[in-house]
């Protein structure tokens, strides 16, 4: 009897164990993903706040894929997107190094991952001394960073450009997402 009662106590603590180690490997796989997805956000809205506060239209068009980029008027858009953000000068941004998103995996590779993030605040200053206002923007944007079913719908497919608490612009187009 001792030895069964001892056998069910090895086995319990050794099932525990192997549990637990998985739910670490688990965890450590879970916080890799997300420091990847960390690092695209962080690079590129600084390209995105970059293109805007100077100015930059073709980097900007660049960094939309390329179903959007190849819409009839999206030179336009991109000008009176220009028009929206107002900008004599680059203050500050707060960037947020997560957001929602997705993936598909097949055979051990991603085969589609996409990711919608938000900055929720960029400062910019408007007009020249002593005349300076701030202006604040917020910046939520949908890119597809990888779609092997579908390359041409890689890069970015909207970028809705909001003056707080005044109104927004969007430049792009929700419709191409396809997820």
């Amino acid at each position: 009897m001792k030895k069964i009662i001892l056998i069910i106590i090895l086995l319990i603590v050794f099932c525990t164990a192997c549990n637990a180690d998985f739910f670490h490997t688990r965890l450590q796989l879970l916080n890799a993903l997300t420091d990847e997805d960390g690092e695209k956000i962080d690079e590129m809205s600084s390209e995105i706040i970059r293109c805007f506060t100077e100015r930059d239209k073709e980097a900007l068009k660049e960094l939309f894929c390329e179903v959007v980029r190849n819409t009839p008027d999206f030179d336009d858009e991109i000008e009176k997107a220009f028009e929206y953000f107002e900008c004599d000068g680059f203050l500050w941004a707060e960037k947020k190094l997560h957001a929602s998103g997705g993936n598909s995996w097949s055979d051990g590779r991603r085969v589609k991952w996409y990711l919608s993030p938000i900055i929720h605040y960029i400062s910019v200053r408007v007009g020249s001394a002593p005349d300076t206002e701030s202006r604040y923007y917020a910046i939520n944007y949908f890119w597809y960073i990888i779609n092997e079913e579908d390359e041409s719908l890689e890069g970015l497919h909207y970028i809705n450009i909001e003056l707080l608490n005044v109104d927004s612009f969007t430049l792009g187009s929700r419709e191409h997402r396809g997820y």
